[in-house]
């Protein structure tokens, strides 16, 4: 009787541990819960103010930027149990969208030096999904790796750009973390025509995944001198790092996204560049 009731207790304490241990869908941790969804429902039209950036040439710098680059007001990383979950999925679709384009990349540009940034490059599908809407914004979820177990096309089988982006920049906070002497840093500057109005919601939203963030008016019109003013405008933001960041700009643009991304670090011997001397990467 003593070992049939030992061993009902140690079926009763596994099972108690067991349940503890909860499968959670990857989409479920990145989604809108019912509760956000009611509090985007009662934002009405606030989430629709706009306004309109200033010109390129202004050397004032603009009220709406007020803040937006006060390192101080973003989130630090989290690493909780749920902020390891995160992780662990999210890297899995960071890595194969990555694959993806870094082999178009190689094979479009064979016999040239291409350097690719997974994250950057998954962070700026996530800030054009925080701008996108409709089937756009569900091709976009879908490119991402997120698809909503139910299929059902309500608010909660959407993804939170705002939990990704985070993430992201958690990944981004570790790898620089782990070597003191890898530098890595991202600016992202937002081109408009002039007289388009962006969406104030948008760009705040867009701080998460940056560094630094500048919004000026540009007229695209004039590609030649709109590459140049653009190329100037970065070079001095960043203090003469970055030169030469675009050299082709089509006239009809309403919008350009650009990101800048520096990295400066040591790699191993057995990787080596096609020359010795400064290389030029893609």
């Amino acid at each position: 009787m003593n070992l049939a009731a030992d061993l009902f207790c140690l079926l009763v304490c596994l099972t108690t541990v067991t349940s503890d241990r909860v499968y959670v869908h990857p989409f479920n941790l990145f989604s809108f819960n019912k509760s956000t969804c009611e509090e985007l429902e009662s934002l009405g039209q606030g989430g629709k103010k706009t306004f309109v950036p200033i010109s390129i040439e202004s050397q004032t710098t603009p009220a709406y930027e007020d803040g937006l680059n006060d390192k101080d007001k973003l989130e630090a990383p989290s690493l909780s149990g749920r902020g390891r979950q995160k992780l662990s999925y999210l890297k899995d679709f960071v890595y194969v969208l990555g694959v993806r384009f870094y082999s178009e990349l190689r094979e479009a540009r064979q016999g040239q030096n291409v350097l690719l940034s997974p994250t950057s490059l998954y962070g700026s599908l996530v800030s054009f999904y925080l701008g996108a809407s409709n089937q756009t914004a569900a091709d976009l979820q879908g490119l991402l790796g997120f698809v909503p177990p139910s299929g059902d096309p309500d608010c909660t089988s959407r993804v939170d750009g705002h939990k990704v982006l985070s993430s992201l920049r958690t990944i981004e906070s570790l790898i620089k973390s782990r070597d003191e002497e890898l530098l890595f840093s991202k600016t992202l500057c937002l081109f408009s025509a002039p007289g388009v109005p962006l969406s104030q919601l948008f760009v705040q939203d867009l701080l998460h995944s940056t560094d630094a963030l500048y919004v000026r008016a540009v007229d695209f019109t004039n590609p030649s001198e709109a590459a140049k003013q653009i190329n100037a405008f970065v070079e001095a933001k960043s203090e003469g790092q970055s030169k030469c960041l675009l050299t082709d700009i089509d006239p009809s643009a309403d919008l350009l996204f650009a990101v800048d991304v520096r990295l400066t670090g040591e790699y191993t011997p057995s990787y080596t560049f096609e020359g010795t001397d400064v290389q030029t990467l893609t």
